[in-house]
């Protein structure tokens, strides 16, 4: 599951158009971003945070902080 403000509209937007793009993640050698992927030229970086206290994960795209997930979207496949 994603958080985000309802009150924010372009978030919302990203929203729907980041968990419909289908992402193959690769791993890296980081542990505190343990999967990347390269999208529109852009870098996409998964972080992983202090789970159960926070979310599991935050997106980051090209170092700018998104969003917060649980779960991976169904689109989206981690390199294992």
């Amino acid at each position: 599951m994603l958080a985000y403000s309802m009150a924010n509209p372009l978030l919302v937007l990203l929203h729907f158009r980041y968990v419909n793009t289908k992402i193959e993640w690769q791993k890296t050698a980081d542990p505190d971003f343990p999967y990347e992927a390269i999208v529109d030229e852009k870098k996409w970086r998964l972080r992983i945070n202090d789970f159960p206290e926070e979310r599991l994960y935050t997106l980051f795209i090209d170092n700018l902080q998104l969003f917060n997930l649980d779960d991976l979207p169904p689109t989206w496949s981690r390199e294992n």
